[in-house]
Formats: structure tokens, C-alpha cells, sequence
């Protein structure tokens, strides 16, 4: 029978193998070895000795966010205002899901933030959002655009005329079904690929998109557009848009917002060339 050290010879034989095999595969084994250095860590400090695999390069990502055009976010703001609950559904979100999406796309807001939002939360008289639920659980206050606060109140308006207790308490989600318990990110992202296909917008599969999450992708392309025609220094936009989602560096920024040269030249030509990371000189314009 193998004693504990020859146990931990072998585990440790066994993981620089598959350490050695995945290295150069894609961010599965970097993420999976992330884990494991994890535990086995905790486990050493408890007392209990084993061993702790070498930290893995973290492989270049090669992702690029899907940015929705004009006429694709049009299609989408047509489509959801015009669905409709069947009958007797009370499970259903579409009463709130045409604020939800124009909430995640005005605000950049991720989709735990949004649907995490409670009414004492809201401040439509200053326009503005306190965020609680975020990615590193730093609070962030959102300011609405004055289109975006219209459409919260009405959505407000419509949703207290329901029957139910508690909608209105501080504490109550914003967001909620027609049965008045909170909407789910599993009811959103059903409604979004569905919403998809009735808008002919194709979907490339898992990592490629679109998604709901590229609401936010496109809130940030689209500020980050807006904000230097009109003049202002990349150098100052960047940190403005990296506060306004949440970031906690510019390097997450830079990942999220990727301009491209066809479709933003105007943006492209104005930008010096030490900001060209910014920018992927290969790209496909989403209208193809």
C-alpha cells in the first residue's frame, strides 16, 4: 500500500504532466490550474503539505467583443416593445424587459447589477442609480439619460397598477414578473436569443455572440465614440468610461472597448499611434 509520501510524488508526477501537456492550449488549463493553486494553497497553510503547481502564463485572449450596429439596436427596441404576455403567463418578464435591456445598453450596466437593483435604489428626481451588486462589490452611482429616467418611471407607473403587495416597498426588486417576484437572468437571456432570431440577427455561438452582455459591450463603443468627437482627449475618455462600468483599471477598459478601424476611422485617424492597442488592425465590420 503507497504511504502519503509516495502519494504526493505521484500527484505531483501527475499534475507536471498535464501541466506540461495544456500549457500551450487555450485559458481552460490556465483557468483550471488557477483553481488548483487555490486549494492546494489553502490546504498548506491548514497543515496540510502537498504540492503547489507553478503558476501558468496567462494566454493572450483573443476575444473581441460583439458591438451591435444602429440598425440591429433599433430592430431590438422595435421587437421587445411590440411582445406581448400570453394569457394566464404570470411567470412572464416582458413587462419589465424593454427597461431591462435599454437599461443595460444607456447605463452599461451588467445583468446581476441590473436585475440586483432595488426601488430605494432609484433616484428619478436626481436621475440617478446606486449599484450595490457589483463584480468586486464596490458601490457605483449611474447617471440616467433623461430618455432613460422617462422610461423607468413609465415602467414604475405600469407596474404598480398590478394587484400585488410589497411592489412598492423600498426593499423590493425594481425589476419584477407579472407575479411580482423578481425577473431572472435565465427569463432574460431565453428572451434575448429568442429576441434574436425574430430580429435576423445571427448568433455565432458561445464567446462570439451576441449576447445580453454585449449591451454593455456596445454601451462602451458607443460612449467612448461619442465622448472624443466631441472633443475630448482618449486620455481623459478612458478613465470617465472605466468608472462609469465598474472597472477598477484602465486595462479592463482597454479589453472591453475595441474600435475598429472600418467602422470608427474618423475616431481612428483622430488617436495618436501609442493608443493603436487600443484598436485591432484586423476586423470584420458587424454588418457583413
Amino acid at each position: 500500500m503507497m504511504g502519503p509520501s509516495g502519494v504526493h510524488c505521484k500527484v505531483t508526477k501527475y499534475l507536471r504532466l498535464w501541466q506540461t501537456i495544456s500549457w500551450q492550449l487555450t485559458e481552460y488549463p490556465y483557468n483550471k490550474v488557477s483553481v488548483w493553486r487555490k486549494l492546494l494553497t489553502l490546504m498548506n497553510r491548514r497543515g496540510c503539505k502537498c504540492y503547489v503547481p507553478r503558476a501558468m502564463r496567462r494566454p493572450h485572449s483573443t476575444f473581441t467583443p460583439y458591438v451591435f450596429t444602429e440598425s440591429e439596436l433599433s430592430s431590438i427596441w422595435m421587437e421587445i416593445d411590440r411582445q406581448r404576455a400570453h394569457k394566464n403567463n404570470a411567470d412572464s418578464p416582458l413587462m419589465a424587459l424593454p427597461a431591462i435591456y435599454r437599461l443595460l445598453y444607456s447605463a452599461g450596466l451588467r445583468m446581476g447589477e441590473a436585475l440586483s437593483i432595488r426601488n430605494k435604489d432609484v433616484n428619478l428626481q436626481d436621475g440617478t442609480i446606486l449599484i450595490h451588486a457589483t463584480k468586486r462589490e464596490a458601490e457605483r452611482i449611474i447617471a440616467l439619460h433623461d430618455t432613460m429616467k422617462d422610461i423607468l418611471r413609465d415602467y414604475i407607473e405600469c407596474r404598480n397598477r398590478m394587484p400585488l403587495s410589497r411592489l412598492t416597498n423600498p426593499e423590493h426588486h425594481l425589476f419584477v414578473k407579472l407575479d411580482g417576484t423578481p425577473v431572472t437572468d435565465k427569463a432574460v437571456y431565453a428572451n434575448f436569443r429568442s429576441l434574436l432570431r425574430k430580429c435576423g440577427i445571427q448568433y455565432g455561438g458561445r464567446s462570439r455572440g451576441p449576447c445580453v452582455h454585449s449591451l454593455r459591450h456596445t454601451y462602451a463603443v458607443h460612449a467612448l465614440a461619442n465622448m472624443t468627437r466631441k472633443g475630448m482627449n482618449i486620455y481623459a475618455a478612458l478613465p470617465v468610461l472605466s468608472a462609469s462600468m465598474g472597472h477598477h483599471s484602465l486595462e479592463a477598459t482597454e479589453y472591453y472597448v475595441r474600435l475598429t478601424r472600418n467602422t470608427y476611422a474618423d475616431i481612428e485617424r483622430n488617436s495618436s499611434a501609442i493608443n493603436a492597442f487600443v484598436y485591432p488592425s484586423k476586423s470584420k465590420s458587424h454588418d457583413d
